[in-house]
């Protein structure tokens, strides 16, 4: 492979990287946000729905 395939290749990686971790860590945020460890969850704590919202906008600017 040539220096420039294999920096192209190194990019690409990266960029799946980001995605995967924001989706990540919106995953995590949801199973802290749950007492029990499913994904339904009871948002009406301030702090787990702050800690929720900074997560989705984490995500979201990756994502974009």
């Amino acid at each position: 492979m040539a220096e420039t395939d294999l920096r192209a290749e190194v990019a690409k990686l990266r960029r799946r990287v980001r995605v995967l971790s924001a989706v990540v860590g919106r995953l995590v945020a949801l199973l802290r946000g749950s007492d029990r460890g499913s994904v339904r969850v009871d948002v009406g704590d301030r702090a787990t729905r702050a800690r929720l919202l900074r997560a989705a906008d984490r995500a979201r600017k990756i994502l974009a």
